[in-house]
């Protein structure tokens, strides 16, 4: 009947909203050739600069928010031009006096509430991908790739250049993109989909050029066509880079030996462009380190992996090549390979991604066999088509293969516009394990989703069905044995006044059943979300989720168990002042203990959770990040508090020039546990990270740091200094 209700709902909510589903036009510039490139200067004062007449200009700047639709409220003057070599885009902003925010960061890390503008280069004019190419007003750089239905992936970095000008009434930002560091097709003359966008948090203000409305899902279908390009150069077709670390470590603990270790690593990366859209990278003893920890997040009490981005350099560039609706490639599975060679890019309307690795063999497999045989094998390959509109359809291969396990994955998948409004994804997965003195198994996994937006409406639709046999050991597959429908319903009032810029409800309902039809779980929740000026939100949500366990989630269990869940919570953020931010979530409610003490099954405990971050700047070039995390359960029958978990994170960087920078973290993670009611295990630790970054440009950096981690109940401590260098030759 659950089934039933829900199906007829959601066709009664596709027919209704696809009847009034619009239609837009794509615009078309043509950018013009300059024989001497720009400089920012140029455009310092208000008089009218010769150089503008050599380049192509747009100045009618359209509001995403908070006004869709109406002109930007501050003048922005936009100028194009190219020469054989580079791209050129100038931006002319004005300001009121005193409102201007832009801050002295580190690359890639700028703050929500700054001022920025930028480009934005669909060079394959796919509707499926493009580059984006930020900066703010004190000239910090932030690249991406933007995948249609995926979003922003920030860890794409490239060689570009950005130069910066601040007048008490204006700033101009230029933007130089060399053709040798984005990938486009080969041709006389080339034909892309571009954006410009303008910024400005302080007013919940985006523009872009051309109009990218929130009236339609998606935004790549909208882009401008860029045209004009001709006689490009696509620069170096082969760049090598080089690293090297030393690392020195002191081991101690309370009454044993202290150890000293000494490590030297070296590696390099090969880059090769075999045609302008296609790129075969080779590594050898690749760079796999990373200068900048995870961000924390709580993991205790959890039924299920938690996800932590990839962060690794080798696996970053165009990662999005593999992404698919059920995440088969989660490349932190892939621990520290010797050699890798992965192949990406674009031949014509097929996009292609393959990537081969030799690993070091999982954790559990290396203690039984340490030889070389034991090493793992992980091999990644997926290519799609392109259709019309910016849908496609596509084939995945992924395999990983030890001693032990041989893990196969194969399957389809496709994404199809139905309306500028409407958009259906699905996938399809099939899985073949074999393991050492095992039963071989084979499973299966799908995914249907549909998806539409509109000014005042939203709403999601999605089915997943993963079987118990299935199993993909280089994705990240937290759970299987399950079936999951769920919607998500929203509804948008914008109205007109500075106070308020949006507000509305947004209503979730999922069941989830196993394949013996067992119901696990029953969620609905109701929220309301309320925007305001200065990147001020505030939302308060009701939730009940009744989760089962079954025998074999918790085995000491007689029979399935019905827990009666329920959260309340407010969520809420602001950026009232240009040094100062602040954004976090409470939520309190029953919860099951799901680590209960030895001998004793789970129950439910009242929960509460908290994480705030704050954000002070003392300076435009000073800034300190702290993140508070905590979660606790308490044992309503003991009266006692059976787990109390507490992180606390401070991140501080001073960004002395644009290239020199220095950061220290500090991290304080402690669990106390009351052993009569949970079987976790307590801790206290102390991290102090102190790190000087001297970064030219992505691939030529030098890296000096120190670490010291403490266990304070074992008293165990390790300190370790380390310098890492690399260099970027385009030969």
């Amino acid at each position: 009947m659950f089934m039933h209700r829900l199906t007829i709902s959601s066709i009664a909510a596709a027919g209704a909203l696809l009847l009034a589903a619009p239609r837009v036009d794509a615009q078309s510039v043509t950018v013009r050739r300059v024989t001497t490139p720009p400089q920012v200067e140029d455009f310092a004062s208000a008089e009218h600069s010769p150089a503008v007449d050599g380049l192509t200009p747009i100045d009618r700047l359209v509001q995403r928010s908070p006004v869709d639709g109406a002109p930007i409220t501050e003048p922005t003057d936009v100028y194009l031009g190219f020469d054989a070599q580079n791209l050129y885009a100038i931006f002319v902003c004005w300001y009121s006096p005193g409102t201007l925010r832009a801050h002295r960061v580190n690359r890639d890390r700028l703050p929500d509430d700054d001022d920025s503008v930028a480009l934005h280069l669909d060079t394959f004019h796919d509707r499926r991908h493009l580059y984006g190419f930020q900066v703010n007003p004190a000239g910090v750089q932030v690249d991406g790739v933007f995948t249609e239905g995926q979003g922003w992936d920030l860890s794409f970095d490239t060689v570009w250049d950005a130069h910066t000008l601040i007048r008490p009434d204006r700033f101009v930002v230029m933007i130089t993109v060399p053709f040798s560091s984005i990938r486009f097709p080969e041709a006389a003359e080339q034909d892309w989909g571009f954006f410009v966008y303008r910024g400005m948090p302080r007013k919940n203000e985006e523009a872009f050029w051309p109009a990218y409305s929130t009236r339609y899902l998606g935004r790549l279908a909208y882009a401008a066509q860029l045209r004009g390009l001709e006689r490009i150069d696509a620069g170096h077709s082969t760049q090598i880079v080089p690293y090297g670390t030393v690392r020195g470590a002191h081991q101690g603990a309370r009454d044993n030996a202290s150890a000293e270790l000494v490590d030297t690593r070296g590696g390099i990366d090969v880059k090769t462009i075999m045609r302008s859209g296609l790129v075969l990278d080779l590594t050898a003893n690749p760079d796999f380190s990373q200068v900048e920890s995870d961000e924390p997040q709580t993991t205790v009490n959890k039924r299920f992996e938690v996800y932590f981005p990839e962060k690794r350099p080798f696996f970053l560039e165009n990662a999005s090549y593999f992404d698919t609706p059920i995440q088969a490639l989660f490349t932190r599975r892939i621990r520290d390979p010797t050699l890798g060679a992965r192949l990406s890019g674009k031949v014509g309307p097929y996009a292609i991604g393959a990537l081969v690795t030799d690993d070091a063999p999982p954790t559990d497999v290396a203690a039984t066999s340490p030889d070389e045989s034991s090493r793992a094998v992980n091999s990644v390959f997926r290519v799609s088509r392109d259709l019309a509109a910016d849908s496609h359809v596509g084939l995945l291969y992924s395999g990983h293969r030890d001693s032990v396990v041989n893990n196969q994955v194969g399957g389809v998948d496709g994404r199809w516009r139905l309306t500028p409004n409407w958009v259906a994804s699905a996938q399809v997965l099939t899985s073949s394990t074999r393991e050492a003195n095992a039963p071989s198994t084979a499973g299966t996994a799908s995914r249907v989703a549909v998806n539409a937006s509109g000014h005042t409406y939203g709403y999601a639709f999605a089915y997943t069905d993963i079987s118990p046999d299935f199993r993909a050991a280089s994705g990240f597959i937290p759970r299987t044995d399950f079936r999951d429908v769920s919607q998500t319903i929203s509804a948008t009032v914008r109205p007109a006044n500075k106070w308020v810029t949006s507000w509305g409800p947004i209503a979730t309902v999922s069941r989830v059943w196993d394949h013996a039809g067992t119901v696990l779980d029953d969620t609905v929740r109701i929220e309301n979300h309320v925007e305001s000026a200065r990147s001020s939100h505030f939302s308060i949500f009701l939730s009940q989720n009744p989760e089962r366990l079954r025998i074999q989630d918790a085995p000491l269990l007689k029979a399935a168990t019905l827990f009666q869940q329920h959260t309340t919570g407010v969520t809420f953020g602001s950026a009232p002042r240009s040094r100062f931010a602040f954004s976090g979530e409470y939520s309190a409610g029953p919860a099951i203990n799901l680590s209960p003490a030895q001998g004793t099954v789970p129950s439910l405990g009242d929960s509460r959770a908290m994480n705030i971050t704050v954000s002070i700047r003392p300076a435009a070039s000073f800034t300190v990040d702290t993140t508070y995390l905590w979660s606790t359960l308490s044992d309503p029958i003991r009266r006692t508090t059976a787990f109390n978990d507490r992180i606390l994170r401070s991140r501080s960087n001073y960004q002395i020039t644009r290239r020199l920078s220095a950061r220290a973290i500090a991290q304080y993670d402690e669990l106390g546990v009351d052993r009569a009611s949970s079987s976790l295990i307590a801790r206290r630790s102390l991290n102090v990270d102190l790190l000087v970054t001297y970064l030219v440009h992505p691939g030529t950096a030098l890296y000096v740091g120190w670490n010291r981690d403490r266990q304070r109940l074992t008293d165990e401590r390790t300190e370790q200094l380390f310098v890492k260098v690399s260099y970027l030759i385009r030969p």
